[in-house]
């Protein structure tokens, strides 16, 4: 059954059916992250035809959400946006997306997290070791992962404005290429969302502390794909953060999001 604790996963296989997230101050209206942005024609849907089913057969999806949410006062992941808990909205997006192949790392709120998941089909693992930082998740994540993986997408558990499409997008400029990072690009950054291919497991295994995906992105410009997203900079870290994406969510905003300038 989904969103069941486990220490590991048995018998997941990668795609069945189918940190660096903290939004940087830049002084740019909430809006402009969620209302349509007008845009150019571009190649860019492009991503959208080569996202296709035996492109992920072999990725999982890691969400990492085992945080204790310090600086918002309260746990981010079970905050309501809209009705509907943050994470249980980043796990229905991946979903929509990867199916069974979805993994959430909990932590300091696991029982909480996997209550709440436990009619989805994402799986729930718990670190026990959460409080090291955002490295034992991801190294803990990267390990339990299901022995045909060739790649893992990992998201953060509070990037409630990355939508299936994003995802999609990102799949498809990976195109399922063993040797390529894809990664989003935000707020003139590369940062997670990202696609890690086999290759890059070790490095990530080897994490510490605080350490996050983004030393990895950056050990590894070489073999970057480059995605434009900005709804990746939306996150949950603070209570000024809360009320603003809240507000949104509240007026309906996310039903309207179509993030059309993803290219700029």
């Amino acid at each position: 059954m989904g969103g069941r604790i486990a220490q590991e996963i048995w018998g997941r296989g990668c795609g069945k059916g189918l940190g660096l997230g903290a939004r940087a101050r830049t002084g740019k209206p909430l809006q402009d992250f969620f209302w349509p942005q007008p845009r150019a024609r571009s190649p860019e849907p492009f991503f959208l035809l080569c996202y296709s089913l035996s492109m992920i057969s072999n990725l999982h999806v890691l969400i990492l959400a085992a945080g204790a949410s310090t600086r918002l006062g309260q746990p981010k992941q079970l905050v309501r946006l809209g009705g509907r808990p943050a994470l249980h909205i980043v796990v229905s997006n991946a979903v929509a997306v990867a199916g069974h192949a979805v993994t959430v790392v909990a932590g300091a709120h696991a029982r909480e997290m996997s209550h709440l998941l436990n009619h989805t089909s994402a799986s729930v693992i718990v670190n026990r070791h959460w409080e090291e930082g955002m490295g034992s998740s991801l190294r803990f994540g990267v390990n339990s992962l299901p022995p045909g993986c060739e790649a893992v997408l990992v998201l953060l558990g509070d990037q409630v404005a990355v939508t299936p499409d994003d995802l999609k997008r990102l799949i498809g400029a990976w195109k399922g290429q063993e040797e390529i990072l894809a990664t989003a690009v935000y707020e003139r950054h590369e940062g997670v969302p990202a696609i890690f291919p086999r290759i890059c497991f070790p490095e990530l295994s080897s994490l510490r502390g605080d350490q996050g995906a983004r030393g990895v992105i950056q050990r590894n410009q070489f073999r970057l794909v480059r995605v434009p997203m900005p709804n990746a900079a939306v996150d949950l870290d603070t209570p000024e953060d809360l009320a603003a994406v809240a507000q949104r969510f509240d007026a309906g905003a996310p039903q309207k999001i179509m993030w059309e300038n993803q290219n700029k």
